[in-house]
């Protein structure tokens, strides 16, 4: 199972950029509190009957809960809950793809938090490659803008750059916290033990957004149930997704994870150009090239 986290995870950037989009279209009609919920609240079924299957296929019936699993899920799921509807704010920015690469700095961020945390620091290679894919969003970041370190440094305190930054810190956080909260569990593999974190991490945030929107967007959690098709999508890919990333941190260095996935912005690009009709640039492309260097340089390890 050494090398199993890395097709889980080009699954799970695909189902997370065919999501993104997905949550991109409804933003046309509901809030960002409905659109962030639509994930949660839809997803949360999926999660748990694929917990449930894995509990019936398990010789040993699942692991076990432990205070520190329920801590660290909820840190997760409040975390990525903020970093969510950052991500969906985003949408009403700027262009689709270069909205969504600002939250991809989570790759390097997780690097930071995962050494001060957890104490897993990344050898030499490693982090050069997570090093690369940060300098590639970063590129892409300063599009329309000239180049240089007055460019980088007014690009990067907009806000639109800011709410992406601090998505990608929220994205981070839950992504350790994730990673931490599997392995506090008591028995079950890998496999099982990211099934009943996605699990239990998913309720969580239903029950804050779902709470938050019963009591301040009445209307809008009306509007959420009966646009149930669109929503159900969401929700289903969300956990597709959501189960192949919590599965690949348990396997592996959140960080690498993270960075492997920032092949989704390829994914997101096609989306963006073939969909909604916004082509990139020439720098937003050579911004993706770097991506795509630091993926290379990660298989070369």
């Amino acid at each position: 199972m050494a090398d199993l986290w890395i097709p889980i995870t080009l699954f799970a950037a695909l189902m997370q950029a065919v999501r993104t989009a997905l949550q991109k279209h409804m933003t046309a009609s509901l809030s960002t509190a409905a659109v962030s919920l639509a994930r949660y609240l839809y997803g949360l079924p999926f999660a748990l009957a694929y917990l449930a299957l894995l509990a019936v296929w398990s010789s040993d019936g699942g692991p076990r809960l432990t205070p520190a699993f329920l801590v660290d899920g909820a840190v997760a799921g409040a975390a990525q809950v903020i970093a969510s509807a950052l991500m969906v704010a985003l949408f009403r920015y700027r262009n689709f793809a270069v909205g969504i690469t600002y939250s991809k700095t989570e790759a390097i961020q997780t690097a930071v938090l995962s050494s001060l945390l957890l104490g897993e620091s990344l050898d030499a290679v490693a982090s050069f490659s997570v090093a690369i894919g940060a300098v590639g969003i970063m590129v892409i970041s300063t599009t329309g803008q000239q180049y240089g370190v007055g460019a980088l440094a007014k690009a990067l305190t907009a806000r639109p750059a800011l709410m992406g930054l601090a998505s990608g810190l929220g994205f981070a956080v839950a992504s350790v916290y994730i990673r931490s909260a599997a392995h506090a569990l008591d028995g079950g593999d890998d496999i099982i033990r990211a099934a009943a974190t996605l699990a239990y991490v998913v309720s969580l945030q239903t029950i804050m957004l779902a709470a938050y929107m019963a009591v301040r967007e009445r209307a809008a959690l009306a509007a959420l149930i009966r646009a149930w098709r669109p929503a159900g999508l969401v929700g289903l890919t969300s956990v597709l997704g959501s189960a192949g990333w919590f599965t690949a941190m348990t396997l592996q260095h959140a960080a690498l994870v993270k960075t492997l996935g920032q092949i989704e912005i390829v994914a997101t690009l096609a989306i963006s150009h073939y969909i909604f009709r916004e082509p990139p640039t020439k720098r937003e492309l050579f911004g993706m090239a770097l991506v795509f260097a630091a993926v290379i340089t990660l298989f070369r390890r």
